[in-house]
């Protein structure tokens, strides 16, 4: 295959980097080996270059790149290192039941992930994703719900926001495809509503003068859990796949993004988290597992937290309660702040709880994020290659951002060494 390099707009300078990138959509074979490069205006002849593309070149470990919910013919078509459980519908996921909640994403709905029932919770979602990720040899991040409350009590789908209990609501499952009942799918409930009202409609008593529905019971879609119903868990999957030391689960995150617990999760979480009960609830699950570690449980098993989008920046995440904010001038960053309390936790009980820092960053860019098919829509192309190297390149930039994302480095290049709080600035 010959390029030109003048048919693609480089009609001189230099680069240090060269980068090749699928845009048909489909999977490839692997890339040659060597490059030969050649140029008409220096002394004649090919230079070659080695290329070795699944070489780390000793700065990028093997889990630097992976994806969320692989499927068993992903992993083995593309070979994904890394294959994450987590997402809003994972803070609410009922291991025993095999049930999960759509929360605010769509219509506060529980759903069953596996039908007809299996002898669960063997055969479960999360029992086949963890099976069939290390069967491929990829790494599981395995999210555990620290919220409180996960889906239940039963199989059935259950909805948070009943239009016939609580008021009638802006919008509903069948509505969302519009007014005509003629375009309803066969498969909506109308009674399932989105939880946003009118007060002038809804004069119930549960629509509050800020438009939201208030005073749901959660109990209609979730049941309360502690830290052993975790721990359960974690028992569980080690007995199917492995302890961590042996081929099982190493990385447990706690929980996805808990800052959105009072909107995304609002119906069963509708005050803003403070951050106490950030750390309080992620320390019960994490203490529990790291005794374990200490008398020879999971000895490899690795805690990821806390989870919050960098996006943000140094502000107060949205949602956290400001009450709790700690002194100084940078009181409102949630991540100097939990880490002051891991390193604190570790310094009085020499156990450390946390071993990464995770940090969930949404490039800037218009049309590279929340994209399906980014690939092919051409301009956004080069940014995308850029957000894959900018979290672990000290001088990277996000695309479409001004500011420096230095503070991904630590999580993001999968070191073990202490993470500091950095700026992000």
């Amino acid at each position: 295959m010959v390029i030109s390099f003048a048919a693609i707009g480089l009609a001189g300078g230099s680069f240090n980097e060269l980068t090749l990138q699928d845009t048909s959509g489909a999977n490839q074979a692997r890339c040659c080996s060597t490059i030969s490069a050649s140029s008409s205006t220096h002394a004649p002849g090919p230079v070659s270059v080695a290329s070795t593309p699944r070489s780390t070149g000793g700065r990028s470990p093997r889990t630097l790149f992976g994806v969320n919910f692989a499927t068993a013919q992903q992993l083995a078509d593309v070979g994904y290192t890394v294959n994450r459980w987590g997402g809003n519908r994972t803070s609410r996921y009922n291991w025993q039941l095999d049930v999960d909640s759509s929360a605010g994403d769509w219509f506060f709905t529980n759903y069953t992930a596996s039908e007809p029932a299996p002898p669960l919770p063997a055969g479960s979602a999360a029992d086949d994703f963890v099976l069939d990720s290390r069967a491929a040899d990829a790494e599981v991040v395995l999210t555990l719900p620290t919220l409180g409350r996960v889906a239940g009590p039963d199989r059935e789908r259950r909805w948070s926001f009943s239009e016939l209990a609580y008021g009638p609501q802006s919008s509903d499952e069948c509505r969302y495809f519009g007014p005509d009942p003629g375009d309803w799918p066969p498969w909506c409930n109308h009674d399932a509503g989105n939880g946003q009202c009118d007060p002038a409609v809804n004069t119930t008593g549960f629509c509050s003068a800020g438009g939201l529905v208030v005073g749901n019971d959660p109990d209609d879609t979730s049941i309360v859990v502690d830290a052993t119903f975790l721990a359960d868990w974690v028992a569980f999957v080690a007995s199917r796949a492995g302890a961590a030391d042996a081929g099982g689960v190493r990385f447990l995150a706690l929980d996805n993004e808990p800052m959105l617990w009072n909107s995304t999760h609002r119906d069963v979480h509708p005050a803003a988290p403070t951050y106490e009960e950030v750390w309080t609830k992620g320390q019960a699950v994490a203490g529990r597992r790291a005794r374990r570690r200490a008398v020879g449980g999971d000895p490899r098993a690795r805690h990821l937290g806390v989870v919050r989008p960098l996006d943000l920046g140094g502000r107060r995440p949205r949602g956290l309660h400001r009450r709790t904010r700690p002194p100084g001038p940078r009181r409102h960053a949630l991540r100097p702040v939990y880490l002051a309390q891991v390193c604190a936790h570790q310094q009085q009980t020499g156990v450390r709880l946390v071993d990464y820092l995770d940090v969930h960053w949404y490039p800037q860019a218009a049309g590279v994020a929340g994209t399906d098919n980014v690939v092919n829509e051409g301009s956004p192309r080069p940014a995308c290659v850029r957000c894959a190297s900018s979290g672990t390149r000290p001088t990277s930039r996000s695309p479409g951002s001004a500011r420096r994302r230095g503070s991904c480095r630590a999580c993001a290049s999968g070191s073990r060494r202490p993470v500091r709080a950095r700026g992000s600035r």
